[in-house]
C-alpha cells in the first residue's frame, strides 16, 4: 500500500494544501485515511475518505485546525 501526490504543478494558480494520511494494516486488513483542507479558492473540494477492506467510505468535510505560531 502506498500513496503519491501527484498535485505539484498541475493546478493553474496558487493553492495552499493541509493534508494528513495515513495506511497500515489492522489485524491484516487493508487501513487507511486521506484528510486534506484546501485553499478557499475551492472550498467545495474535499478529499476526506477512510478505506479499509478495499472499502473507500467518503467522510463528510473534516476540519483540520493548524498552530502556525
Amino acid at each position: 500500500m502506498g500513496g503519491y501526490d501527484i498535485g505539484r504543478g498541475v493546478f493553474p494558480y496558487k493553492t495552499h494544501w493541509v493534508w494528513a494520511t495515513a495506511q497500515g494494516y489492522l489485524n491484516e486488513v487493508p487501513i487507511g485515511i486521506n484528510l486534506v483542507t484546501v485553499s478557499p479558492s475551492n472550498p467545495n473540494f474535499t478529499m476526506d475518505f477512510f478505506f479499509y477492506d478495499n472499502t473507500l467510505i467518503k467522510l463528510n468535510t473534516v476540519e483540520i485546525l493548524q498552530d502556525i505560531s
